[in-house]
C-alpha cells in the first residue's frame, strides 16, 4: 500500500450549536458551599453557557 496524498490545509472555522445529551448520561455538578442560593441564573436544561458565566447567586 502507498501512503495517502497530502491534502491542503483549510482555515479553522468557529460555529455555535448545541450537542444533545441524554439526561441519563450527564454528569452532575455538586459543589458544597456555606450559604443559600438566592437566584438561579441558568435554570433550563440545554441553555448555553460560557466559561466564567455565573450560574447562581
Amino acid at each position: 500500500m502507498t501512503p495517502p496524498d497530502p491534502v491542503p490545509a483549510v482555515a479553522p472555522e468557529k460555529a455555535a450549536g448545541l450537542v444533545p445529551v441524554s439526561e441519563e448520561v450527564k454528569s452532575k455538578l455538586e459543589t458544597k458551599v456555606d450559604g443559600f442560593v438566592e437566584d438561579l441564573l441558568v435554570a433550563t436544561t440545554g441553555e448555553a453557557v460560557r466559561r466564567g458565566q455565573p450560574l447562581l447567586t
